[in-house]
């Protein structure tokens, strides 16, 4: 290979790094800097479950589990298309039974720990506001 060859070629490759870099780095949103966990204690014992079997471990594959946490999702409408989108990113290992187990447990979540928003959002949305 010719030397204009060489440099053609390493800055192909610099390029691919680059771009990969851009495309796979996690994002930041103001979500993600508040509390990372949840109190499940008094949940039923399904959503105990769903929060440490699959919540906390396949969210946390892309994201930092602060981002659905303090998020303003609280319909179940809301999560159905959020996690539906988070789906179809590369490397997100989430079947679809996993997906529908973990926005019952968002929804649940928000109707505990978000009431005042979820009541305020479920009016709306039945045209109350």
């Amino acid at each position: 290979m010719r030397p204009l060859g060489y440099w053609v070629l390493a800055v192909a490759v610099l390029y691919a790094l680059c771009a990969a870099t851009v495309c796979f780095a996690k994002k930041t949103f103001p979500w993600d800097s508040g509390p990372a966990t949840i109190d499940v204690s008094k949940y039923p014992q399904q959503m105990k479950d769903t929060y440490t079997k699959l919540f906390s471990v396949k969210c946390k594959q892309c994201h930092t589990l602060a981002r659905p946490i303090n998020s303003t999702y609280v319909l179940q409408t809301e999560w159905d298309a959020y996690t539906k989108k988070m789906v179809r990113k590369p490397g997100a290992k989430i079947s679809e039974a996993e997906r529908r187990l973990i926005v019952g447990f968002l929804s649940y979540d928000a109707k505990v720990r978000k009431k005042a928003l979820y009541d305020k959002k479920a009016a709306a949305a039945a045209g109350g506001a």
